[in-house]
């Protein structure tokens, strides 16, 4: 069952001690190449009542960040817009022993009930799903495994053998093919899917042990919203590996790949919905990338690299896994250990301006989404086996935590799923 947090999910706290227009310490010297977006003067208020480790309070870092942001003219706080029908989504949790789970999802409350749980596998590392089917695909070792997700149970269908083990899976959006990055094989493999919606065998296998300089540790793989690009991050190279993908043909063409700070380690990236920005989570060096995108060719142009840790903090934090909330005002990232941090950000054009961070309330996020309606994060921790969920201010952006739920296995995955 769900642990709730305290009734009131808001506590509100006036007494920062530290007026907007009040003097601030100067930053702290992040880099060379590393932008500290909190460094101005409104920021760093923000930062100085958030700096320091996680509070066993559920509230007290959250609340901050509404308070601060009306302060500075960022926006009331105004409810979400309920006169448009909510999608109607699912929840999908997977564990490190193979287990997947299935959850109804209510868009109004954030409520879960189970659905269905499936343990015919014996190890999964992540999940993606088919964009017209009710199908979903799980990497698991040197397998994409399909499950069907019909009148709301769960079932297994069949397997399809990738060049190495997968770490992250994903389907482009025509349906007939889906990716699998090998972060231990240094490889990509393209696995095609038939009219059913079922995976062969890898059809085209890039880079290797043989040849790891073409992705070196290779994290996760993305397929650009026009379905004419794939991104790996390639967490040991330092860069983007760019691709040109044709789904009529089924090919993939190599563009090259672009740079991020050395030592910085990309892990994972995702999409701004309707500007030309992508945005990288860099693991060894807890930093975000911005890239622009050229939607003509799909070349990655590195923009800006800031910090995503507190001000004042400069050890890293393994930082795993980043998302752009659906009405693209906001990039949120998350930290593991030490920190255990989700860090927000809101989008200012072309760069990111940060906003704060509040407690993951557990150990070793691999794996957050935030719901097509913008108005709730989940947040998978690995170490600590809960799924914890938050609810989000859409004008500021801030999160608080309303319940958590405990799984018996480390969570590696965590999706919301909008069936077809």
């Amino acid at each position: 069952m769900f642990k709730t947090a305290r009734s009131t999910l808001i506590v509100l706290v006036s007494v920062l001690g530290i007026a907007c227009g009040s003097d601030v310490p100067d930053r702290a010297d992040t880099g060379p190449g590393t932008t500290d977006s909190g460094a101005d003067a409104d920021t760093s208020v923000l930062d100085a009542s958030t700096a320091d480790a996680p509070s066993s309070d559920t509230t007290d870092v959250a609340s901050n960040i509404p308070d601060a942001l009306a302060d500075l003219g960022h926006g009331e706080d105004v409810p979400p817009d309920t006169s448009v029908e909510p999608v109607v989504q699912d929840v999908i949790v997977g564990q490190g022993n193979g287990t997947l789970s299935a959850y109804a999802f209510d868009a109004q409350t954030g409520a879960l009930s189970l659905r269905d749980t499936d343990t015919s596998a014996t190890q999964l590392s992540f999940v993606a799903f088919h964009p017209t089917r009710a199908i979903l695909y799980a990497a698991s070792q040197s397998t994409v495994r399909a499950y069907s997700y019909e009148e709301n149970k769960l079932a297994y269908l069949a397997a399809a053998s990738a060049k190495d083990g997968g770490t992250h899976v994903e389907v482009d959006q025509s349906g007939r093919y889906v990716f699998s990055a090998s972060y231990g094989g240094h490889s990509l493999s393209m696995l095609p899917l038939d009219d059913d919606g079922l995976p062969g065998n890898s059809i085209l296998d890039l880079g290797g042990s043989n040849d790891a300089s073409f992705c070196r540790n290779a994290h996760q793989v993305r397929v650009h919203p026009s379905n004419r690009f794939v991104y790996i991050p390639c967490l040991g190279s330092n860069h983007i590996r760019m691709l040109a993908f044709d789904a009529d043909g089924g090919t993939l063409t190599d563009l090259g790949a672009e740079a991020v700070p050395a030592g910085s380690g990309p892990r994972h990236m995702d999409f701004h919905p309707s500007a030309p920005y992508a945005y990288v989570i860099n693991e060894l060096a807890s930093t975000v990338t911005i890239f622009s995108v050229n939607e003509d060719t799909g070349v990655l142009s590195a923009l800006e690299t800031v910090s995503a840790l507190p001000q004042g903090v400069s050890e890293f934090s393994r930082s795993s896994d980043i998302h752009v909330s659906p009405d693209g005002r906001h990039v949120y990232a998350v930290h593991r250990e030490p920190l255990n941090h989700i860090v927000i950000f809101e989008v200012q054009g072309a760069g990111l301006h940060k906003l704060g961070q509040v407690s993951g309330h557990g150990e070793h996020a691999r794996s957050f989404a935030i719901d097509a309606g913008g108005n709730f994060l989940l947040l998978a921790n690995r170490n600590t086996s809960d799924l914890v969920s938050f609810e989000r201010n859409q004008a500021t952006g801030a999160l608080a935590k309303i319940a958590s739920l405990d799984f018996p296995n480390g969570l590696m995955f965590v999706g919301f799923w909008s069936r077809p």
